[in-house]
């Protein structure tokens, strides 16, 4: 409830305290194309670096340096807007009422924060609502599907995400022969909140070969 986790932010603070000093996300635990990943962090600092912060260039996982915690217009994302269009001037009003209003400014800002990249890789399906299953889908539009299965996947070490492959029924599913470790589940992107569009125009003419640069530099974060 609001008023225990009010009671809770003293320890709260310290475990937050020992993450910011102390962890460190998972390093990717497949190869990464050195080269590649020099080119595709030119090109992060260039398009992404403005919303999702910069890292720094040490030995993999990169931390990150600064952060601007940015809000993004949703004209400007074109992402789903469910989850921000949810805070209507009652849930406001609500919200302002428990301990949370002492502690926060709720606001209905019109769209979204960019996150920390971190451990990126680990963190498939992506977008705020989950609905794209791998980075290169991501930064390839036309090739997102509209099902998919997510649950108990194995990592696609070159795509960045969920490995799969569209089957004749038109559902991203799981390679062939793989059990997976959970029982998946069929997420569908025309129910109302699961939209896998926008983020479009950050990868708007990139050509494949910078597509894969920048996913062999995300693999380092």
């Amino acid at each position: 409830s609001p008023d225990e986790a009010e009671q809770a932010i003293p320890e709260v603070r310290q475990v937050l305290g020992w993450l910011d000093a102390s962890y460190a996300p998972p390093r990717f635990p497949g190869p990464v194309d050195e080269a590649a990943a020099r080119a595709g962090g030119a090109l992060f600092a260039a398009r992404c670096a403005g919303c999702h912060g910069t890292y720094d260039d040490a030995v993999r996982p990169r931390r990150l340096v600064a952060f601007p915690n940015r809000l993004v217009p949703q004209d400007a994302m074109g992402t789903d807007p469910a989850r921000w269009r949810a805070i209507d001037d009652r849930l406001l009003a609500s919200l302002g009422r428990t301990a949370y209003g002492r502690h926060v400014a709720p606001a209905r800002t019109g769209g979204y924060v960019a996150p920390v990249l971190s451990g990126l890789w680990a963190t498939a399906p992506y977008l705020h609502n989950g609905s794209v299953p791998t980075l290169w889908q991501l930064m390839t539009p036309a090739e997102r599907p509209a099902r998919f299965l997510v649950g108990g996947h194995a990592l696609d070490y070159a795509a960045l995400g969920i490995a799969g492959a569209t089957g004749a029924d038109g559902v991203y599913g799981y390679p062939a022969g793989y059990a997976p470790w959970s029982r998946p589940e069929l997420y569908d992107t025309r129910m109302a909140g699961r939209g896998n569009a926008g983020h479009e125009r950050e990868f708007a003419g990139l050509a494949d070969a910078e597509k894969r640069a920048m996913i062999e530099y995300l693999k380092g974060l």
